[in-house]
């Protein structure tokens, strides 16, 4: 049963180091801010150390980010493909959007649909 709670281990680091490079912050700033040694902080975000329920609320609060949103369900992965679909989609203006919309709505399964 070890190998799952090193998985969820291992994505609670990941978004601890996605937020904290996402928002411009060296690993020592939230180390000091937050009361964590550089070498822990580095262990949870490489998925090698357990975080507790206390040090991801005080990480969470330091990056300004939702504590659901480190503890939250694991993220799916997103293909290139499904990236290169979604700049594309970006790109387009709101009409074609709305066209879009319109045109996957009637090639989705209707269980899908809101």
């Amino acid at each position: 049963m070890a190998e799952p709670a090193l998985l969820t281990r291992g994505a609670v680091g990941a978004r601890i180091r996605h937020f904290r490079k996402r928002k411009g912050f060296r690993l020592s700033e939230v180390s000091a801010a937050t009361g964590l040694c550089n070498s822990v902080l580095s262990r949870i975000e490489r998925g090698h150390r357990p975080v507790t329920p206390e040090q991801c609320a005080v990480i969470a609060a330091y990056l300004g980010v939702p504590l659901a949103s480190l503890e939250g369900p694991d993220l799916e992965v997103v293909t290139p493909e499904e990236r290169d679909l979604l700049r594309t989609i970006r790109s387009l203006r709101e009409d074609q959007r709305i066209s879009l919309r319109r045109i996957v709505s009637t090639l989705a399964p209707s269980e899908a649909r809101p």
